[in-house]
């Protein structure tokens, strides 16, 4: 998430249907890196019948960063097949994004994308890609922002078999590996200034090993959202959001054993918080 380098993976399907896997981008400006068009890893659309390939990485450093472009990691979308109707590949998930710069000089419609691929909607076991991740550092105000957009595909499931997750699909997932950087303290501490959720999508954090009793803590200052997103919260995972007041832009939901802490007053509106865990500071 914060050093991405991975390439993305190819969907699956019969040989030559599916889409192929982005690649990556590696970028170290020394002063002005300016987009007027698309820098882009973006995983391959699949044939009919085959799956999306998955975005791959883009990693910046630069001074200042300008224009009116995007940057995007998107998965690969399945079309329908005209032949056999009911015969589909689901959408290749998202990549990653990671943006470290000095000054921002885009236009507010400059964009970065790390959209899972579309997939036929409305079919039981056909999945929209998840989304990837987008995170952006300014590095003279140290303040970091995590931005998850799905572009409105949503997963199949809202909730997650913790006992079963190699057959999840439609959510982001922060790794392991982004535990251990020092951005997370070392200790899968994922604290950012920011956190923005829109377009359906997904975010959980992948748990430790059975054996690891340490908790994983997600924490953010400011939080934006469309309302149509939701945050996981697993078994020692805990996003402890206290303050005076929160108007919560996602819905959350928190599994046994999970910790999750809003304000005395949380205005809830649009969202849904479901709850087999802690929830904790709520005033009645």
């Amino acid at each position: 998430m914060y050093e991405p380098i991975e390439f993305g993976s190819s969907g699956g399907g019969a040989a030559g249907k599916q889409g192929a896997g982005g690649g990556t981008i590696f970028l170290n400006v020394t002063n002005l890196l300016e987009i007027d068009g698309a820098l882009s890893a973006d995983g391959a659309n699949a044939l009919p019948r085959g799956g999306g390939g998955s975005g791959g990485s883009v990693w910046v450093h630069c001074n200042i960063i300008k224009g009116f472009g995007k940057i995007t990691a998107n998965g690969g979308s399945s079309p329908q097949d005209t032949v056999h109707p009911y015969y589909h590949g689901g959408g290749g998930a998202g990549g990653r994004i990671a943006v470290y710069f000095t000054k921002n000089d885009t236009f507010s419609y400059f964009s970065y994308q790390a959209h899972g691929g579309q997939a036929k909607e409305g079919l039981e076991n056909v999945e929209n890609g998840g989304p990837g991740t987008v995170f952006l550092y300014h590095l003279v105000h140290t303040h970091r922002t995590l931005l998850i957009d799905n572009n409105g595909g949503k997963p199949l499931n809202k909730h997650i078999n913790y006992a079963k997750l190699a057959e999840e699909g439609g959510k982001a997932w922060v790794m392991p590996e982004s535990g251990i950087h020092h951005f997370a303290a070392q200790e899968h501490k994922f604290h950012f200034e920011e956190l923005q959720i829109y377009g359906k999508a997904h975010l959980a954090i992948w748990p430790r090993a059975g054996n690891d009793t340490r908790n994983v803590s997600l924490f953010f200052k400011y939080m934006i959202g469309d309302r149509s997103g939701m945050v996981h919260i697993g078994d020692k995972q805990v996003m402890d959001l206290k303050r005076p007041e929160i108007d919560l832009p996602f819905s959350a939901q928190v599994y046994s054993g999970g910790f999750l802490g809003l304000a005395p007053y949380t205005e809830i509106h649009g969202v849904e918080i479901i709850v087999r865990g802690t929830l904790a500071y709520i005033q009645i």
